[in-house]
């Protein structure tokens, strides 16, 4: 199958407007979490009551509902777990979302961070930027 757009940029404050009022067909946009938990991405991506997403997609894909009630569970597990508990309760939930047919994550795998030795808590996460408040000197 092929699928042929014809790509517009537009100003985020427009898109955000066009997206809540009129709709886009297809859209990209991009998303940085305010903290590394992964609830935020299910908050706003997820299929459930309040999320950007649950009301911004118009219909669903082959008459899906715009509320998946599976991944509102599985995200109350993942809040009121941790370790093990808590990553297959995300995982399962990212499954659904996979499964929702709604929304395609794109990461960009050509970041490059430079650090030198004597800088700890070095670390980036793919769906939430460089944390800053982790970042020390040793010694």
């Amino acid at each position: 199958m092929k699928i042929n757009l014809k790509l517009t940029p537009i100003q985020f404050p427009d898109w955000a407007t066009r997206i809540g009022d009129t709709g886009i067909p297809v859209t990209a946009v991009y998303f940085a979490p305010d903290h590394t938990d992964s609830s935020q991405y299910i908050q706003y991506f997820g299929l459930i009551p309040n999320s950007f997403w649950a009301a911004s997609a118009g219909g669903g894909s082959a008459g899906k509902p715009m509320d998946n009630p599976k991944e509102s569970d599985l995200l109350a597990q993942a809040l009121a777990s941790s370790g093990d508990a808590k990553a297959k309760a995300y995982t399962d939930a990212g499954q659904q979302m996979i499964d929702d047919d709604i929304v395609i994550p794109i990461v960009n795998t050509q970041l490059v961070l430079a650090s030198r030795t004597d800088v700890t808590g070095m670390h980036y996460s793919a769906c939430c930027n460089l944390d800053l408040s982790l970042l020390g000197l040793a010694g």
